[in-house]
């Protein structure tokens, strides 16, 4: 892992659906710039906004634990609510649980 003062990178494997639901996010909806050598959007903003988002809401006390900063010409994304994203979560774990 090479590790910054501000930040360490690390190895993340993520299932082929999901890194390619990551990446059509990336490019349709955030405008993400095209990496140079991939040819494909650069996702690591997307993956750190997706975290935070799903850090807020699953804070007990409701307050927003980390701020969002993308780039205004990034930030174009549906409005989704805590209890949206609460339920979703619900649905997902409930889901996860039914299959083991």
């Amino acid at each position: 892992m090479r590790q910054s003062t501000r930040s360490t990178r690390i190895d993340l494997r993520l299932p082929n659906d999901l890194l390619e639901t990551i990446q059509n996010l990336a490019a349709d909806r955030f405008n993400a710039p095209i990496h140079h050598i991939s040819g494909k959007p650069e996702i690591t903003p997307v993956i750190i906004y997706l975290l935070r988002l799903g850090i807020n809401a699953l804070s007990e006390d409701q307050t927003d634990v980390y701020p969002f900063n993308l780039k205004s010409d990034q930030a174009n994304t549906d409005l989704i609510t805590r209890d949206d994203l609460a339920k979703a979560i619900a649905s997902l774990r409930a889901e996860l649980m039914s299959n083991t």
